[in-house]
């Protein structure tokens, strides 16, 4: 048996059985079953959406948005995660076919990615879209594919976080995908933009803003048109600095497709972790902002750090690890 039979034949036994469904459903109620059957069937993930009930939540209000605060002792794992090429050579992917769990299963999209549910979520049908092969994660070449899949995937929002920039699987493609609205910035964008949006670009195809009242910078593109969205992006990251320890600039992306069009949001980045990660005593939080947290939530798995940040540090942690774009 070749490494490709053995590979299809891996994935095979972790395609979710289309058959449970029906043939005529949409992605929307597909996903909606595929993780109900996931909980059913996948013990840890049942137990992990069960406690997600038990989070504590609150927020912090700014002027024109707010700021959630969730503590979440699950997502320890991801926020300390080692993605240290030695660190990352020491343990199996856990995102590769052959390492997943016996009970997961995934349902294949574009020939090339894998839906599985998210065993340590944040949100409600937390997904992660990961790539069939084992192949860095660096977007070039795909931002059309987060597009198509946003396409695909409608009434949900999805994410791509750098390899500094909070991925826990810096050595495996992925992106993630969540509700739409389960994040502060899906609400809030539009009243930003009207207020204090920067137009960069306002043309037939679309339009490109710069918001930078809202403690991080980000640069929205909107439009009908993938292939334009695609092509702004490109000149975009053009402005920002390379990050020669992974190839590309540091960077979190958004995207979704609604009423006909396209939003596709950058958050530019200049470091992975703020001071407070690294400090001792009553200074350390330990939080490493990653798309989620760009986009409003703040992961507390600590429960002192849920309790006592403030304002303050929250504007203190944007400061730190956004990149202030020139354009």
């Amino acid at each position: 048996m070749t490494d490709c039979e053995h590979n299809q034949q891996q994935l095979n036994a972790h395609l979710f059985d289309l058959s449970l469904t029906d043939s005529k459903s949409d992605w929307s109620s597909l996903v909606a079953m595929f993780v109900h059957s996931q909980l059913k069937t996948w013990p840890l993930a049942a137990t992990n959406y069960k406690n997600l009930r038990k989070v504590t939540k609150r927020s912090l209000t700014f002027a024109d948005f707010k700021i959630d605060i969730q503590h979440n002792p699950s997502r320890m794992r991801s926020t300390c995660a080692n993605g240290s090429k030695e660190a990352i050579k020491e343990r199996p992917c856990f995102l590769c076919v052959e390492h997943l769990a016996d009970e997961q299963k995934g349902l294949l999209l574009l020939d090339k990615y894998l839906l599985l549910l998210n065993p340590y979520p944040i949100f409600n049908e937390h997904l992660t879209i990961s790539s069939i092969y084992h192949v860095p994660q660096l977007i070039e070449e795909r931002v059309g594919d987060m597009l198509h899949l946003a396409d695909l995937l409608r009434g949900r929002t999805l994410f791509y976080n750098g390899a500094e920039c909070g991925a826990s699987a810096p050595d495996h493609f992925h992106f993630q995908s969540v509700p739409e609205r389960a994040m502060p910035v899906d609400c809030e964008l539009d009243v930003l933009i009207d207020k204090n949006g920067r137009t960069l670009v306002d043309e037939k195809n679309g339009r490109v803003v710069l918001v930078e009242s809202y403690l991080r910078e980000c640069v929205v593109i909107e439009s009908e048109r993938a292939e334009w969205v695609v092509a702004q992006f490109d000149k975009v990251i053009s402005k920002l600095p390379l990050n020669d320890n992974v190839g590309e600039p540091m960077m979190n992306l958004l995207a979704n497709f609604a009423y006909g069009k396209y939003r596709f949001v950058i958050f530019p980045r200049k470091v992975q972790r703020p001071s407070c990660f690294y400090a001792s005593g009553d200074a350390k939080i330990t939080i490493s902002p990653a798309s989620v947290e760009m986009g409003g939530v703040m992961i507390t798995p600590r429960k002192e750090d849920f309790e006592k940040i403030s304002k303050q540090d929250i504007i203190n942690i944007f400061e730190e690890v956004s990149y202030s774009i020139s354009i």
